[in-house]
């Protein structure tokens, strides 16, 4: 979608650009229509559920915004003497207004909209969010002196008899929770329950029931960024592994402690009555994979890891 609003972009800036000169004028009202155009382009196109509102659009729409009204002021001003044409403003405006559309969709281009693979299972597919506080251990990511707490989402058959499967996912560094959303579908879809675990300051971002968000910490991810680019000798790469896991392993096992105790719980809510305790599978990427292996090897209760 980004690439496409620069093509688009590129193609009003170049054959403005040409009218003004073939014109000879700077054509400041046919300007003011365009950007007023787009504005309500853009307007149209969001209501329409073309464009999926999310913070990739922020940008794009303040930047539209702004023009517009920029547009509607010129065109209800009073009326003043033009300005002289002149090519070289007329190719530095063209250039200066694709750099803003370029800045205003980079979110676009780094996390592109995308159209989720359609699930293969016969069951519609619903989603619940919870946020867990571990009693037993502090957040060592910050220095109040609270609990731990983890933020978990859903995925599980809509309107479905029975019980079925437990899987929970871990995510790697940087990721989050909803980042292989398209596995979930497909596996709710197809009888299973699915849980998946934001590890907060380990994930890019989190955002619990209480609405904080929290972000990932700079310490962890220059530890990361140290160990990928091999500033740091085998034995701390070791040693900053075995921590992050430690954390991370802690998290999971928490996280399944707390499903099992809903499932046996009578007035917990309806995504815990439909797990079966007796089938769980792990599944992870990157270090989360890692921490799903060591999780399997240390209890019991776990019958697959993928």
């Amino acid at each position: 979608m980004g690439t496409i609003i620069l093509l688009i972009a590129f193609i009003i800036e170049i054959g403005f650009a040409a009218y003004c000169f073939f014109t000879h004028s700077r054509q400041a009202q046919v300007r003011s229509y365009l950007w007023i155009g787009a504005f309500g382009a853009f307007v149209i196109f969001t209501l329409a559920s073309v464009i999926r509102w999310s913070f990739r659009w922020y940008l794009l729409a303040v930047l539209l915004l702004i023009w517009a009204g920029i547009g509607v002021w010129r065109l209800f001003r009073q009326k003043t003497e033009p300005k002289s044409f002149s090519g070289v403003r007329t190719m530095f405006n063209a250039v200066g207004a694709l750099l803003l559309v370029f800045i205003a969709v980079t979110p676009l281009l780094i996390f592109p909209q995308i159209t989720l693979p359609k699930p293969t299972g016969k069951y519609a597919v619903a989603t619940a969010s919870f946020t867990y506080t571990d009693e037993r251990r502090n957040e060592t990511f910050t220095n109040t002196g609270g609990q731990r707490k983890v933020n978990v989402a859903f995925w599980f058959p809509q309107g479905a008899d029975g019980t079925y499967p437990l899987v929970v996912f871990s995510h790697g560094t940087g990721g989050i929770k909803t980042s292989n959303t398209s596995t979930f579908m497909d596996l709710a879809s197809n009888g299973y329950v699915v849980c998946s675990i934001d590890h907060p300051y380990h994930s890019l971002f989190t955002l619990g029931a209480d609405g904080k968000l929290v972000r990932i910490d700079p310490g962890y991810w220059q530890e990361y960024m140290d160990v990928v680019n091999h500033k740091v000798d085998a034995t701390m790469r070791y040693q900053l592994t075995q921590k992050w896991l430690a954390l991370r392993t802690a998290d999971m096992n928490f996280v399944l402690d707390t499903i099992l105790a809903q499932v046996k719980a009578s007035d917990s809510a309806a995504v815990y009555r439909m797990i079966n305790p007796e089938k769980i599978g792990l599944m992870g990427h990157s270090i989360g994979g890692a921490e799903s292996a060591q999780v399997a090897r240390e209890r019991n209760d776990i019958s697959a890891v993928i």
